[in-house]
């Protein structure tokens, strides 16, 4: 069972120390971090002055010997603070494919099913050729978990 925090207090600049940007995609509102923790920041679309974003925070290799799993996906409206969105659970391989659980606040939502979730996730929001490159073919999330996520993020038809 993931450790589930309703309300993160962190901003994204202060969210975890050591971050190093390594990649940025579709004009930087993409933005790839590594070292200590893992993560992607994604500026939504900005509805008037307000800046919001998703942080997508993967497990470092120190915590879990691989890469590719996703830890959690926070979202961060305006200047409030973070907010959890999910978080994922277990993780197996079946049919030699990644399965992992996916966790809202409030419980087992449903499976996401692949690697490279995070830049998946990413590639819907921006038409990036290089973030459409890395990601495609990589993951996908049950229905269940993509009707959580279009409303959690106020966007539908994020996943068509």
């Amino acid at each position: 069972m993931p450790n589930i925090e309703l309300h993160p207090q962190h901003s994204e600049h202060s969210y975890r120390r050591g971050g190093k940007l390594t990649a940025s995609y579709a004009d930087k509102k993409v933005r790839q971090y590594d070292t200590f923790d893992p993560r992607i920041v994604v500026d939504l679309p900005s509805k008037g002055k307000q800046r919001d974003k998703i942080i997508i925070d993967k497990y470092s290799a120190f915590e879990s010997g691989i890469v590719i799993d996703l830890d959690r996906i926070e979202i961060i409206r305006g200047h409030h603070k973070a907010r959890l969105v999910v978080s994922i659970g277990r993780t197996e391989v079946v049919d030699g494919e990644f399965k992992h659980e996916v966790y809202s606040p409030h419980g087992l939502l449903g499976y996401a099913h692949g690697e490279k979730l995070d830049l998946y996730l990413a590639s819907l929001f921006y038409d990036d050729p290089k973030l459409k490159e890395l990601s495609v073919g990589h993951g996908h999330f049950d229905r269940e978990v993509e009707e959580y996520l279009e409303k959690e993020f106020e966007t539908p038809g994020l996943f068509k």
